[in-house]
Parts: structure tokens; sequence; C-alpha cells
């Protein structure tokens, strides 16, 4: 792109705002999707947290993957449970 005078510069500052605006607003909009679905127990991806394990969840997504779930895996739980026992008597 040239800039032969002020109004291209102008013209080429407004375009970069209106790109950053969209950007974030693009950003919160999957921020709340992810914590969206974190809430409803889904794998968003990631180490999967100690005292957790992932099981199917019988569901596709639309790339026909099979999507899963956090589930509270009770073997490794009550390790967790210990320590914040041990942490927070």
């Amino acid at each position: 792109q040239r800039f032969d005078n002020e109004a291209d510069y102008l013209v080429n500052y407004m375009r970069f705002w209106q790109a950053g605006g969209e950007s974030r607003k693009t950003s919160t909009r999957v921020k709340t999707r992810l914590r969206q679905l974190t809430e409803e127990g889904s794998y968003t991806g990631g180490a999967v947290p100690l005292g957790y394990a992932l099981v199917k969840s019988g569901q596709i997504n639309k790339k026909g993957k099979e999507l899963l779930k956090i589930v509270i895996n009770d073997e490794t739980a009550k390790y967790v449970r210990m320590i914040f026992e041990i942490i927070n008597p």
C-alpha cells in the first residue's frame, strides 16, 4: 500500500484500529465459549488435572471427532483430597 499523503496514513490507521477491535471481540467470544465448555465438563485441551480423567462423551463434533468429558477419577482424587487436608487442616 502506498502512502502518498496524510489521508492515506489516516485511512491505514483506521483500518488497523478496526481490525484491532474485531480481534478483541473474537478473543472475547472464544474465551467465553471455552469457559462455558469447561463449566459443562467438556475437555478443551491441555493437561488433565490430577484427580480427573477423560471419558468419551458420546457426542461428535463438526469434524467427526468424538468429544471428551472430564470426570472425577476416584483412584487419584483421594490423593488430591489428602493433599488439601494436609495443606488446609
